[in-house]
């Protein structure tokens, strides 16, 4: 007969202090379901966009309407600008076909024009960082706030085979990740800040 071996017991899971944070303010359970408090950001888009088959790129015009569910007074808001995978020296973890990624053309907060002139988190203005795009407004969103976005923005569609989830070959298009989209903020880590 053989002799029985004593189970290896795991590690104790220790939470990061957000999470703890969030469990103390009622927002999550400590099983990290929502709590009592918990609240969620919503964002709506409305979308005019063209897809030009000669030239084998897209146009937009984009409303995107950010929602401040939160307890927190936002200073800047998070875009992910996914089509930017395929700009030059952007970092990846795939071979991906290099076409410029996305243009944005001008962008508004609540219809003031803002310029890239502005660093992050300086107001107001916006800087494109790879594929996230970090827009420092001049009006902070207050709990139960909102600020209206609006884009312009182009991009030319990748070949097929040349880009994760999309491309075209002169006949068909499939598109996914083709308008810029608020990130995820959360009551344990605000602002979801991972590149794409």
């Amino acid at each position: 007969g053989g002799q029985a071996q004593e189970r290896i017991q795991p590690y104790p899971v220790i939470p990061p202090p957000q999470f703890e944070r969030a469990v103390t303010q009622g927002t999550r359970t400590a099983f990290g379901a929502p709590g009592s408090a918990y609240w969620q950001n919503r964002a709506a888009y409305d979308i005019d966009a063209t897809l030009n088959v000669e030239t084998r790129s897209l146009s937009a015009v984009q409303q995107a309407t950010y929602f401040n569910s939160s307890p927190d007074t936002l200073a800047y808001l998070v875009m992910k600008v996914r089509q930017n995978l395929h700009a030059p020296g952007v970092p990846r973890n795939r071979t991906v076909e290099v076409t410029g990624g996305a243009t944005i053309e001008t962008l508004s907060v609540d219809g003031l024009t803002y310029s890239t002139s502005a660093g992050r988190r300086q107001a107001p203005g916006y800087a494109v960082g790879g594929t996230l795009l970090t827009i420092a407004l001049a009006e902070p969103i207050p709990p139960g706030g909102r600020a209206v976005v609006e884009t312009v923005y182009d991009f030319p569609v990748p070949n097929a085979g040349g880009a994760p989830r999309m491309g075209q070959d002169g006949e068909v298009f499939f598109l996914a990740y083709w308008y810029p989209q608020f990130a995820m903020y959360d009551d344990v880590y605000g602002w979801n800040t991972d590149p794409y």
